[in-house]
């Protein structure tokens, strides 16, 4: 019996194949599978609407509601307000001047300068 995967080669009677391990079938279920595909083609389920029925409904569904909406003029969806963000006028950050940054960065390197030679 080959494996339908990888058509390796098994024993008669193997439920797994030796090489991907994938599930051989079954001599009784390959006849029952089979009988039921045969069944399935030759008689349609009376409960699973054919596509050419789904379509048909669709159509009218569609041609029904078109012209309402077509009488009526779209709105635009509400939406909330964006929040305000702040805004950088003159290149400050924070609402600070960069030349109070400046004046503060140079504090920062003359301070650490001073403390890395106090040792």
């Amino acid at each position: 019996m080959n494996c339908p995967e990888c058509d390796h080669e098994n024993t008669e009677g193997a439920w797994l194949c030796i090489n991907c391990g994938a599930k051989l079938p079954r001599a009784e279920e390959a006849e029952r599978e089979a009988a039921e595909e045969i069944e399935s083609i030759e008689e349609p389920s009376r409960f699973e609407p054919t596509i050419s029925e789904n379509l048909r409904r669709l159509r009218e569904r569609t041609a029904s509601e078109s012209p309402a909406r077509s009488s009526r003029p779209r709105r635009a969806p509400d939406r909330p307000a964006m929040p305000s963000l702040p805004k950088l006028s003159g290149g400050a950050v924070l609402g600070i001047s960069p030349t109070v940054w400046l004046a503060f960065a140079a504090l920062l390197i003359i301070v650490a300068l001073t403390l890395s030679s106090v040792q």
